[in-house]
């Protein structure tokens, strides 16, 4: 059936005068439409930022570094990590302080190479953040994350890793920057003495958020000594300004044989920017016993062992410099 003669004409005549006009219409209908749905399944994605202005410490709204420091501070962080991101490990490496290398690293440029691959498996984009400035010390958290527009991650949970970087004024004018946490290397040589025993401080690797001391201990006697072994809790521990900390690993076990000498590492949770000072190190239930029937041993028999002790003492080495 043909529609009549006259209604054809009148839609030939609409069509022409009204077409382009219906063709526009459609077409940003169907550019909506697709806008629409692929804006729906976009999911967004989380960028990286800082929560704070990059000069302002995060520890402290209070602190704020100068420009100058701040611009010096973050040309020499970029100047680290671009070295990174393009394998120069070696260059990368001579930027860090000389302590850092020594004691975080072994002046291994194997060992920085492997930790800086840790960090950052590929290149990486990177923001800078002044976290905390203490004791001389410019403290920033760098967070490294992917290119998401180079490596096409869409619609990808967000990873990023951080390390905390510390940058300190040298006599040059310019800064040192220590990696990994690292914060200083500390000769402390501090010794407390009896007649049974001998314990020698001998130095503290300062980090971020530890303190590791290395401690020497010799037996002078023919006897056993026990200076820790879970018998009761703390009985090595940091004397702060206002608490005592005991050590990270609370299994921390410590015998001597008769004579013998060994060295420790001891282990503290200690920020950096927490406002105290170590003071010492608390050796509080240390025992010189005949006859010691091991760590593994039940309290009883522990506590029949201190009953028949040589001696119990307590010893207390100063460790602030």
């Amino acid at each position: 059936m043909q529609l009549p003669i006259e209604l054809r004409l009148k839609i030939r005549h609409w069509i022409k005068k009204y077409g382009k006009i219906l063709f526009f219409i459609i077409i940003v209908w169907i550019s909506i439409f697709i806008i629409n749905k692929f804006l729906g399944d976009y999911q967004t994605e989380e960028v990286p930022n800082t929560t704070k202005t990059p000069q302002v410490a995060v520890m402290s709204a209070n602190e704020k570094v100068s420009k100058k420091v701040q611009t010096s501070a973050e040309e020499f962080i970029e100047s680290y990590v671009d070295a990174c991101n393009q394998g120069k490990y070696q260059k990368a490496f001579a930027m860090i302080s000389e302590n850092c290398r020594k004691y975080e690293f072994d002046d291994d440029v194997e060992k920085f190479a492997k930790y800086v691959l840790e960090k950052m498996p590929t290149p990486k984009k990177y923001s800078i953040q002044n976290y905390s400035n203490t004791q001389g010390y410019y403290i920033y958290e760098v967070k490294y994350f992917d290119d998401m527009l180079a490596t096409g991650l869409t619609n990808s949970e967000y990873n990023f890793t951080t390390e905390k970087m510390v940058l300190k004024k040298n006599s040059k004018g310019s800064f040192d920057i220590a990696v990994g946490n690292f914060i200083e290397y500390k000769d402390i040589n501090s010794v407390a003495e009896n007649d049974y025993l001998k314990i020698d401080v001998k130095n503290c690797m300062v980090r971020y958020s530890t303190q590791t001391y290395e401690v020497k201990l010799t037996n002078r006697t023919d006897y056993i000594i026990v200076v820790s072994d879970n018998y009761v809790e703390d009985e090595i521990s940091l004397a702060l300004s206002g608490e005592y900390r005991g050590t990270e690993n609370s299994n921390t076990t410590v015998v001597l044989a008769p004579e013998e000498s060994i060295t420790v590492k001891l282990g503290f949770m200690k920020f950096i920017d927490d406002n105290d000072e170590a003071q010492s190190i608390l050796f509080s239930n240390i025992r010189v016993l005949e006859e010691y029937a091991g760590v593994a041993s039940n309290n009883d028999i522990k506590k029949a062992e201190i009953e028949k002790a040589i001696d119990k003492f307590s010893m207390n080495i100063p460790v602030k410099k």
